[in-house]
């Protein structure tokens, strides 16, 4: 157990730096128990300012290596301690086995830091009772403060309420009366710095929350907080307020102009308040890089799909000759440049590889691009074209706003769902199902080379079916070892994740983000006989079936969609389908982590335009009343 008492006083230590006789630096640390929520107070020092850095999220899809690069470029800046907003650990466990291997694996990272690194709890850190405990027994409080050059940190624990089993995230009277007190006794610092994880005064139910504000108001302060993976800045209450990006965690990572990338904040901290710089593996940039201003502007934008390109629809397997249809839409009051570039056209030749477009306020244009066919005429073997296209807004009082998009296209033969005439019985069975006639287990994977075997560890087959009033999926996973854990997350074991997009073909097909639509992550029973589970089933739309079994050597998953959602979607009689299913295998080993999809990830650079669409039966089109619904 390291010390912490360096001059024997219980629940209170005072560190004194000296050089020569003079005292140059104190840290003052109010601390009750044994354990400590730091990794040790050897502190990198300077005589006037000093410099302190700030990591942000490493979970919530964490991408493996992000963080440890962040931590390793940490010791060439040599700040004088890190502070975190929290999700360290992938967490949402109550498995303790697993909770120390995690920490122990995040604790690695942080030996590998040269200086002070304090922690703070995030959702993924502090999830349920077992993690509440475990924190105390590894770091000991889950909220505490200390001044060092008479500035005053204070980490708060947004997490309490989650963690003892409600559904809010709040300040509790407990924390507040120890914030409340922590400022009394530091009435006259030169400034007061707040590191939480979620940003609560964007949320609601925030329990004692507006009250800290109101003890931060009247004094200079700086909030910091993360758990959203998007930078933005925020000017309230007095003060300035940053909810940051990632560094490691899930991210779209589409640059400044939407507060999305990997980053340490390098904070100097000057009578003036903290300067701030953010760090990226690209560059740097300071505090303005992404306002509130900019996300109220740009996001709608963005939601709104400003760019979209019509996939090319064939009849049969090969092509000929077709058109490029790409939609430009421009929702804002400013005009909007756009510059499109056509690349990889080594089987379909475009008449011409780039355009530039000046599209009005408020407005709509059509591009079109004819295109030919070069040597291969089969769609399977042709080199799909990639479309990047750029579009910039000039608004007053802002920077110039670019946002930035790719496009995969390539000829598309939709495939047709087929008919029955009566409704099947979601039960997880499949004996109503004449065959499942897709296959995949070597298709689109994100998989561990070492060892993961192919088909040998888990191969999958699927079928669909539109009966009077439902359409149908049914999902054969067959797997060599199951593992299903209800004590993990959904993502952490066996399961399928399944995604539709019933929404008009144009909108469904440009889906990029891999989460639109309706979107099931599912688990299996643990054993035979007992029901799987469904993400968040209450948030699905109203009529939706699922079901799940266990049966031998893997399990199935059954799900009915109501033919009336899909017209609500699609605004007419329902055409057209977009799907896509990945299914996650686990070892008992933990070691073992494939995810095998049968279309590339709707968010990865593999990703084309329509991937995965189906197309419904002619004859049981209803003839066309030029009504919509």
């Amino acid at each position: 157990m390291k010390s912490l008492f360096t001059f024997g006083i219980i629940g209170f230590l005072l560190l004194n730096v000296l050089v020569g006789q003079e005292e140059t630096a104190k840290i003052v640390i109010d601390i009750q128990g044994d354990a400590q929520p730091w990794n040790h107070l050897e502190l990198n020092d300077s005589e006037d300012q000093f410099q302190f850095a700030i990591v942000t999220d490493r979970t919530g899809g964490h991408r493996p290596g992000v963080f440890l690069d962040g931590v390793r470029k940490l010791n060439l800046l040599q700040p004088e301690f890190v502070m975190s907003v929290g999700d360290l650990i992938e967490g949402y466990t109550e498995d303790e086995v697993e909770i120390d291997r995690q920490w122990e694996e995040f604790d690695g990272f942080i030996d590998e830091l040269e200086m002070p690194f304090f922690y703070v709890p995030g959702n993924h850190d502090y999830t349920n009772p077992v993690m509440a405990r475990k924190w105390e027994e590894r770091l000991g409080p889950s909220y505490y403060h200390f001044v060092y050059k008479d500035v005053l940190f204070l980490a708060i624990n947004s997490e309490r309420a989650v963690a003892s089993g409600g559904k809010n995230t709040y300040v509790d009277d407990k924390q507040y009366e120890y914030v409340k007190q922590a400022l009394a006794d530091n009435p006259d610092v030169r400034w007061t710095l707040v590191f939480t994880h979620k940003p609560m005064w964007i949320h609601e139910n925030t329990g004692k929350w507006p009250d800290i504000e109101a003890l931060l108001k009247d004094r200079k302060h700086t909030v910091f907080a993360g758990h959203h993976h998007r930078y933005v800045k925020y000017e309230r209450n007095n003060g300035k307020y940053f909810m940051l990006a990632t560094t490691g965690g899930g991210s779209g990572l589409r640059g400044p102009s939407l507060g999305e990338f990997d980053h340490v904040v390098w904070a100097t901290m000057t009578d003036r308040g903290p300067i701030l710089a953010n760090l990226m593996l690209e560059g740097i940039w300071g505090e303005d890089v992404f306002t509130k201003e900019q996300w109220d502007f740009v996001g709608p934008l963005r939601s709104a799909q400003p760019i979209r390109v019509s996939p090319i629809l064939v009849d049969e397997p090969t092509f000929n000759s077709g058109t490029l249809q790409v939609r430009l839409t421009n929702d804002s009051d400013v005009p909007m440049q756009v510059y499109m570039e056509i690349e990889d056209y080594l089987d379909v030749r475009p008449d011409r590889d780039q355009l530039e477009k000046l599209v009005p306020p408020n407005s709509v244009e059509m591009v079109q691009v004819p295109l030919k066919a070069q040597l291969v005429s089969s769609i399977d073997e042709m080199v799909p074209l990639t479309l990047h296209t750029t579009c910039i807004y000039q608004k007053d009082s802002l920077p110039d706003l670019e946002l930035k998009f790719r496009h995969v296209v390539r000829p598309l033969l939709p495939m047709v769902i087929p008919t029955v005439s009566k409704e099947i019985t979601v039960d997880g069975a499949i004996g109503e199902w004449e065959s499942l006639p897709f296959k995949f287990s070597e298709t689109y994977m994100q998989a561990d080379p070492f060892s993961h075997k192919g088909a040998e560890d888990i191969k999958v087959a699927f079928g669909i079916a539109q009966g009077p009033e439902h359409v149908y999926l049914a999902i054969h996973v067959e797997d060599d070892e199951l593992l299903i854990d209800e004590s993990r997350s959904y993502w952490q074991q066996d399961g399928l994740a399944i995604q539709i997009q019933a929404g008009p073909l144009e909108q469904s097909a440009n889906d990029q983000e891999g989460w639109g639509g309706i979107y099931l992550v599912q688990n299996p029973p643990s054993k035979p006989g007992q029901g799987g589970r469904t993400y968040q089933m209450d948030r699905l739309p109203k009529g939706i079936q699922t079901s799940l079994t266990q049966v031998e050597g893997g399990f199935i998953s059954e799900l009915a969609l109501p033919t009336s959602l899909i017209d609500s979607l699609q605004g007419t009689d329902w055409k057209y389908l977009r799907v896509n299913i990945a299914a996650v295998d686990f070892d008992q080993d933990y070691t073992h982590d494939t995810r095998l999809f049968w279309q590339p990830a709707w968010n990865s650079e593999e990703n084309f335009v329509g991937s995965g669409l189906f197309v419904r039966k002619k004859e049981e089109q209803p003839e066309k009343s030029g009504k919509r619904r």
